[in-house]
């Protein structure tokens, strides 16, 4: 397993997800309390219920901005179109498609290019409200260059198990907050270890994202001092 990286998205994620396992001990120490009554323990679902929500809010603003702090860094170090040549052709051929009068062509000139890209890249990262592995792995071979869902592996774990696992805790979400009803009518109820589940699935998915965006260290340029002067001394 790769190592934790200390960022703010990594600090914001932890933060939210100690939310989640709040509601969860709460449920815990709630169900306890109730000694099995059935009418006591009505409505304790909905402890699980809201840390399924907060799970995937949590796993949605980590992944998105997470990536958008990878693109801001990429687009800062590029120089010219072909330093992003894949992103370029790609937010080009779209821009084309509109077709832009003449003088919308002086938006490509100087830097401003960047500045068409940069908005394509934050009009469809903010469509992204289902972050899973598919609008994940399109976003990413877009604007990174690389697929970042086949960086999900390692361990006992494979991309196509990490992938379908938060696909299917997506589409756990979604009913819940679309259709609550005719899940707890068709599904039965929710349990302690739905949420277990789903807080240990993001911590793996984080750490790998973390591990495969993670900024390229600064290289250090060693300073050389004359024979005559150590390198405590001040000029």
């Amino acid at each position: 397993m790769p190592q934790k990286i200390s960022t703010e998205m990594r600090d914001n994620l932890e933060y939210q997800l100690k939310a989640v396992e709040m509601l969860l001990r709460i449920y815990i120490q709630d169900l306890r309390d109730t000694d099995g009554d059935p009418g006591a323990m009505e409505g304790l679902e909905f402890f699980l219920h809201a840390g399924i929500i907060l799970s995937v809010t949590a796993w949605e603003t980590y992944i998105e901005d997470m990536i958008s702090d990878a693109f801001t860094r990429k687009l800062a170090k590029a120089t010219q179109p072909k330093d992003l040549l894949s992103t370029f052709n790609s937010v080009a051929k779209v821009w084309l498609s509109n077709q832009p009068k003449p003088p919308d062509l002086a938006m490509w000139t100087s830097d401003s290019w960047k500045d068409v890209i940069k908005e394509y890249f934050r009009t469809e990262l903010m469509a992204i409200n289902t972050p899973d592995r598919k609008n994940i792995r399109a976003i990413s071979t877009k604007y990174l260059d690389f697929d970042l869902v086949e960086r999900w592996s390692g361990g006992n774990e494979t991309t196509l198990n990490a992938g379908q696992k938060l696909d299917e805790l997506i589409t756990l979400r979604g009913s819940l907050v679309h259709n609550p009803v005719k899940f707890y009518k068709e599904s039965g109820d929710l349990n302690e270890q739905d949420v277990e589940d789903a807080i240990a699935l993001i911590n793996v998915l984080s750490e790998y994202t973390d591990e495969a965006l993670q900024p390229e260290p600064v290289e250090t340029i060693p300073i050389f001092f004359p024979p005559y002067l150590s390198s405590d001394e001040s000029l």
